[in-house]
């Protein structure tokens, strides 16, 4: 594959991982707007408590709503992003990456799991690629050995220990 190919893998992880913080700012946004309404029409009673917790409901969905929009916001375009340029222009900079596994839980279920792909530069910065589902896994995994191929690659003891000797930074 092309370099250029390798980065549209990448750059098609990133969207996904853009494309669901923006279904999350609209639905934090609209359960925002129905506990807004609810409060405002007291459908849930007019004792003190239940005013005040659907104020409190409504204000924090609005908070979480604008942290997602504004998280949202900033990060566009993907092209222009510290990672995608990162392996774009300079992947010789990257000394070690690493996959880790974070888990959506709601409640007591886990609905999916996300492969965050982390890189981490000889210089100290850290960057991550979310957005990496189960079924595209490998694919990004393939294309960043590709891309940064005289990085380490994996989470293991003597990596870690390679970087902090290399970098004086401590790893946990």
């Amino acid at each position: 594959m092309s370099k250029d190919e390798d980065l549209a893998i990448i750059a098609r992880a990133m969207r996904r991982a853009r494309a669901t913080q923006g279904a999350l700012a609209i639905l934090a946004l609209l359960s925002a707007a129905l506990w807004f309404m609810l409060w405002q029409n007291h459908a849930l009673g007019t004792s003190p408590g239940t005013d005040l917790f659907s104020l409190a409901l409504s204000a924090g969905s609005g908070c979480l709503a604008a942290r997602f929009i504004a998280f949202y916001r900033r990060r566009l375009p993907i092209e222009t992003s510290a990672a995608y340029r990162l392996l774009k222009d300079e992947p010789e900079r990257v000394i070690w990456l690493f996959p880790q596994a974070v888990h959506l839980n709601i409640g007591p279920l886990r609905p999916a799991v996300e492969q965050v792909f982390i890189m981490l530069t000889g210089d100290g910065r850290a960057e991550k690629i979310h957005g990496v589902w189960s079924g595209s896994s490998a694919a990004v995994e393939g294309a960043l050995r590709r891309l940064v191929p005289r990085a380490r690659y994996g989470w293991s003891e003597k990596n870690r220990k390679f970087y902090q000797k290399h970098t004086g930074l401590l790893v946990k």
